[in-house]
């Protein structure tokens, strides 16, 4: 039987740990990797048989922040630009398969203090699978 206030304290660490290296105040410029984990949530009965597994991505990037004196940065609260290669699955590799993709991102500062910060992501690029989803052969 599961003990729930010890998954409880070990998911907390888990996430205290992986989302530290989110809190980088104000280092310019950089690599950063992401692990991601999720589940495929099926939204309507027909889509029930579809989540099998943990859905688990890997993130790489590169940014840098822009501290020059133009204007729009400084009107935009100096954000931080940069380029991922994003790859993973959604839990299923046979039906739904894998993806990866490739964009360019803006982190646009909504609170910015000397030792963390809360971003807004924007961002766009191309993607690719390696299978497309039919509701009838899948």
């Amino acid at each position: 039987m599961l003990n729930f206030g010890m998954v409880k304290n070990v998911l907390i660490t888990l996430f205290l740990f992986f989302n530290i290296f989110g809190f980088h105040g104000q280092i310019s410029e950089g690599f950063n990797i992401r692990l991601k984990s999720g589940f495929l949530a099926a939204h309507r009965g027909v889509l029930s048989h579809l989540p099998k597994q943990t859905a688990l991505a890997t993130e790489l990037s590169y940014y840098r922040r822009l501290k020059d004196g133009k204007s729009w940065a400084r009107h935009f609260n100096y954000p931080t630009v940069g380029a991922a290669l994003f790859f993973g699955s959604v839990g299923n590799n046979e039906v739904l398969g894998r993806y990866t993709a490739l964009y360019g991102f803006a982190d646009i500062p909504i609170l910015l203090k000397k030792h963390f910060e809360i971003n807004w992501r924007l961002g766009s690029g191309l993607g690719y699978t390696n299978r497309v989803y039919d509701p009838i052969l899948n």
